[in-house]
């Protein structure tokens, strides 16, 4: 069957609309919560498509964040009617969902990096009090075993940056209970995991890009 006849068909299926070029195709499919979800793939891939629809997919979420290492996207925690600590795994070649080993408590606006073949999450807020957080997490994205670091005396934070540059986590900024926000930067070396206050210099800010 034609593409564009196999995309039509898949609309029908899910309640969702379609569209279709020489290259794309974009199923547009109201989910659950009444959110929108965008999928677009090689047309090639059309017949991926087909297995793809209807397997498990993470939850509708919000203020969650994602990495990605070899050709896999990595999407961790969130919050949908509570915080959430589920790991998923989507190949960017298939776009099949696979589910992995939950492992850091809940949480939501935390920062992700990845460094050598490993996830590391940092800070972020949570339920109870006082909420926010400085707790870091490695999740090896081999073995898919958690392990809690030492987080030193960062202050706890929320909507925070983090970047990684030369095999070292650097965080900047981020917010305090009741809106107040930071502009400290720190410096954490993902061997020794020893952290180290660098100077501060931006404006406090948080929910910034780095």
């Amino acid at each position: 069957r034609s593409a564009a006849n196999i995309v039509t068909d898949l609309a029908g299926l899910t309640g969702a609309t379609a569209s279709v070029s020489s290259t794309k195709v974009k199923i547009i499919s109201n989910t659950t919560g009444g959110t929108i979800e965008f999928v677009t793939i090689a047309a090639s891939a059309y017949a991926t498509l087909g297995f793809v629809v209807g397997l498990a997919t993470p939850s509708v979420r919000t203020a969650t964040a994602n990495v990605v290492y070899n050709g896999k996207m990595y999407i961790f925690g969130g919050y949908n009617a509570g915080f959430l600590n589920d790991l998923w795994e989507c190949d960017l070649t298939t776009f099949v969902w696979t589910q992995k080993t939950s492992g850091a408590t809940p949480r939501t606006n935390y920062s992700a990096v990845v460094n050598n073949g490993k996830m590391y999450i940092f800070g972020g807020y949570s339920s109870g009090s006082p909420g926010r957080l400085n707790d870091l997490w490695e999740c090896d994205l081999t073995t898919f075993v958690w392990t809690q670091k030492a987080s030193g005396s960062t202050p706890l934070r929320y909507l925070e940056t983090g970047v990684v540059y030369n095999g070292k986590l650097y965080i900047f900024g981020g917010a305090l209970d009741g809106g107040g926000f930071i502009n400290d930067l720190w410096e954490c070396d993902l061997t020794t995991f020893a952290w180290t206050q660098k100077t501060s210099g931006a404006t406090a800010r948080a929910a910034h890009s780095a």
